[in-house]
């Protein structure tokens, strides 16, 4: 016998796409970005998702049964993070301009 513990299979780079978990992340994560603090700090915008990434990956190393429904939820607000640094990004050279 082994004494190593056993760990769930977590998915790998070649995996399909399409959960609406993913989505239902995403629109979370735009909701966090959406509150009435990071409407006037517009630049900082994409921490508030990346926090939910942050909270939804814990909890997916946590929770072992529901860790590929948690993974699905942080790749959504994975990019509703990434759409808020774009934003910034753009939002920002637009009004140097």
């Amino acid at each position: 016998m082994s004494w190593e513990l056993e760990h769930l299979k977590r998915r790998g780079w070649n995996h399909r796409a399409g959960s609406p978990l993913a989505l239902f992340g995403f629109i979370l994560g735009l909701l966090a970005m959406s509150t009435s603090v990071f409407i006037y700090f517009w630049l900082l915008a994409w921490i508030a998702p990346l926090v939910l990434v942050v909270l939804f990956v814990i909890g997916s190393l946590f929770a072992r049964k529901y860790a590929e429904r948690l993974t699905y939820l942080a790749d959504g607000a994975l990019a509703a993070t990434l759409f808020g640094i774009v934003f910034a990004i753009v939002g920002a050279i637009g009004l140097a301009n």
